[in-house]
């Protein structure tokens, strides 16, 4: 072998396990923030208006992905509004629907008691 072909082979097969090593380091990182976004991609006032109204609505708590909503009437709630809204999946219980909306449940839940 040529003295270029064999430069070539170490040179590159050191870099390889370096980078190698590198990216085994960084995978194994723990992230320790979570990630909720401050922007709703929706306006509010639509979510209110799917949900029947602010006639409609008594009380709402949110989690990291979800946010539930307590109201007087389920059958007042327009699934499908909710769904062409950006809702992942909606759950409907006897007084309550609980939508989950991703890293921006908190915001919405904060917009919604801003706008009731």
């Amino acid at each position: 072998m040529k003295k270029t072909t064999w430069y070539y082979i170490c040179t590159f097969g050191i870099g390889y396990l370096i980078a190698k090593k590198k990216a085994k380091k960084k995978a194994t990182e723990v992230n320790k923030e979570l990630t909720v976004s401050e922007k709703v991609p929706f306006e509010v006032q639509k979510f209110i208006d799917a949900i029947g109204g602010k006639e409609n609505y008594i009380e709402n708590t949110a989690t990291i992905n979800s946010i539930k909503i307590k109201v007087k009437d389920v059958n007042k709630v327009n699934k499908e509004e909710i769904k062409k809204i950006g809702a992942k999946g909606i759950m409907v219980g006897q007084d309550n629907i609980t939508c989950l909306f991703g890293d921006y449940s908190k915001k919405l839940s904060e917009l919604i008691n801003k706008h009731i």
